[in-house]
């Protein structure tokens, strides 16, 4: 048996998975996110560990003999979520995540130190709070200098959790490619130019493997506090991102993944190093494959908010009404900037529209324009990616909340011109985490038999373009692309 867990925002899931069966047995435990003032976003590490604890004793009690047989273990988490700890492991204070945004003023004072564009030509990433480590340790360094100089290593979340469980202190090439502090294409050392920014010298960083490769094993501590045996091989892991893609079944180039939830990320696998700053660009959970990553902040947010706040509808009632409108929305065209955009625009102060109201628009015209509107940002990202690494995807694959409406799945085949292939599984990165570890462990002995033996997991529904659609879409596409620029000056935050 192999253990997988995905450690998110709001909970912690985990898997035991049969590699020959591909029969699973699922837990979960839920989490939360610290919010001690405007901007910031912290989460307890010991919270992190409770409800690994707890995951566990739920998968002894539900199934002993699967338990007893585990033989790997891989772990999923969410990155950047920085980790400052002692010689012993402990953490000394909150992880700072992703959404951490606290640092834009260091951002600034190293954007102003080595320039925006050198930083890109050097790491391939855009330096931005939260999503870039750099600028946190900075924080702390010049916050909370009490903190910064007890610090003995400045790690991640799976840093934390490995060294729980063995004793080892390693982060993987995924999660350091978001680092800020180490060169694109070269995720396999610290850089020590970039290093200086912060002020500190990698021996106060963790030692760097690939995803697959063993960390370490089972300690006895660990056994005893959480009931893994000892000995069994715990690898190195990777990001949630790459991970769920994995699950999902990439294991080669060019590749299109796309986890759809409340954020939409889109995932486009190849075989170089990609360094267009506009995505968050890292190295794959596999050797010799790369990844650049598409954010939109508000994907199922729109749907929730076009729901919640506007209509006051359920999403069932939602989707009836858009089916009724035409293609093409009647003209009308939704911007999902609910709150701000990533990629492309990079821009926390951008925001949502609707285009070309008229007195002859109803209620069905702006819900089929929302799903329409998400479809439009697909669209513009993929786009993106394929010109990054000039390939054309042959399909979308997709897990996640989002994909569960048909009829969505049908929209964004018809705007992307590409089939939508939904997956069975909707959270894919615990599957991952399991199939990382027995890769790692030599379970697996190639990717594709990893693929191959998980199959049945994904069985899935394709949604197919609808060539009537593709056309209509076509003006409205236009007017999306050029909405946000031609009307940035004109919000407040930007005109000032």
């Amino acid at each position: 048996m192999l253990f997988g867990l995905d450690l998110g925002t709001s909970s912690l899931k985990a898997v035991l998975l049969d590699p020959e069966t591909g029969r699973m047995v699922q837990e979960k435990a839920p989490l939360s996110i610290l919010q001690p003032a405007a901007g910031c976003a912290e989460a307890d590490p010991e919270t992190w560990w409770t409800a690994l604890v707890q995951v566990l004793a739920r998968l002894r009690d539900k199934a002993p003999a699967d338990f007893a047989a585990i033989e790997a273990v891989g772990i999923s988490t969410i990155f950047p979520a920085l980790v400052p700890m002692d010689a012993a492991g402990r953490p000394l204070r909150n992880s700072l995540l992703y959404c951490d945004l606290r640092s834009v003023p260091q951002v600034n004072a190293l954007a102003t130190r080595l320039g925006l564009g050198e930083f890109e030509r050097r790491t391939g990433n855009r330096l931005t709070p939260g999503t870039c480590t750099l600028p946190g340790i900075c924080w702390l360094r010049e916050n909370e200098p009490n903190v910064f100089g007890a610090t003995h290593v400045f790690g991640q979340a799976t840093t934390f959790l490995i060294q729980r469980l063995t004793g080892a202190c390693v982060l993987d090439y995924t999660q350091a490619s978001l680092s800020g502090m180490t060169l694109s294409g070269r995720e396999d050392a610290w850089d020590d130019a970039l290093l200086e920014l912060a002020g500190i010298g990698p021996e106060r960083l963790p030692s760097l493997m690939h995803s697959g490769a063993v960390a370490g094993t089972v300690t006895q501590a660990a056994f005893e506090a959480c009931g893994l045996r000892k000995g069994v091989p715990v690898v190195a892991g990777a990001g949630d991102a790459p991970l769920a893609a994995l699950g999902g079944g990439v294991v080669g180039a060019h590749e299109l993944f796309c986890s759809a939830g409340t954020t939409d990320c889109l995932l486009f696998t190849g075989p170089r190093a990609p360094r267009n700053p506009v995505f968050a660009n890292c190295r794959y959970a596999l050797p010799e494959l790369w990844v650049s990553i598409g954010t939109m902040t508000a994907g199922g947010g729109s749907i929730k908010w076009c729901c919640d706040r506007l209509l006051h509808c359920t999403p069932g009632e939602m989707t009836a009404w858009a089916e009724r409108a035409a293609p093409g929305s009647g003209g009308v065209v939704f911007l999902p900037y609910l709150q701000g955009e990533r990629t492309p625009w990079w821009d926390p102060q951008a925001r949502a529209m609707l285009f070309g109201l008229t007195a002859g628009t109803g209620r069905e015209e702006v819900c089929r324009a929302v799903f329409e509107g998400v479809a439009f940002g697909w669209r513009q990202i993929v786009g993106m990616l394929e010109h990054e690494y000039g390939f054309k995807a042959a399909e979308a694959i997709c897990a996640g909340g989002g994909t569960t409406n048909r009829f969505w799945n049908t929209v964004k085949a018809s705007v992307l011109g590409i089939p939508v292939r939904t997956l069975r599984m909707p959270e894919t990165a615990s599957l991952g985490a399991a199939l990382i570890g027995g890769l790692g462990a030599g379970i697996f002995k190639t990717p594709e038999a990893a693929r191959a033996a998980t199959e049945p997991l994904r069985s899935s529904d394709v949604a197919l373009p609808v060539p009537g659609w593709i056309e209509t879409c076509q003006e409205n596409y236009q007017t999306y692309v050029n909405a946000y620029p031609a009307t940035r000056d004109l919000l407040p935050a930007h005109g000032e």
